[in-house]
């Protein structure tokens, strides 16, 4: 999944149309608050496309199927902490709430759920 939430391909161009646009308003020098706008929304399209097309149960399948394997537990951690506590994405892929509102909660989430 590493690959799908990568800013450009292997080629070193933006793998998406958002993508793309965060770095014309960067090499354009645009403020910062419209740089980030256009980052998240890159982000949540990637994470939107993971989910749409089954890349992320694939991976919970083969997490699974590996359960007591030191490796794949380390690799299901992070993809907890960094997929599993994004609870508000959906509703902010479908507009309910701001793209912000969703990060927010889920950096909340994870550090929280970290803590001691």
């Amino acid at each position: 999944m590493g690959e799908e939430f990568m800013l450009v391909g292997e080629d070193g161009r933006p793998r998406t149309g958002p993508w793309q646009k965060y770095v014309e308003a960067c090499d354009a020098g645009r403020p910062w608050q419209v740089r980030d706008e256009l980052w998240i929304a890159a982000h949540m399209e990637d994470m939107e496309r993971v989910r749409r097309t089954g890349l992320e149960e694939r991976f919970r399948q083969q997490a699974a199927a590996h359960a007591d394997d030191p490796t794949w537990q380390a690799i299901n951690q992070h993809v907890e902490a960094t997929l599993g506590t994004r609870l508000m994405d959906r509703v902010a892929l479908d507009g309910t709430v701001a793209y912000e509102t969703a990060f927010a909660h889920s950096l909340s989430a994870t550090f929280f759920a970290s803590a001691p």
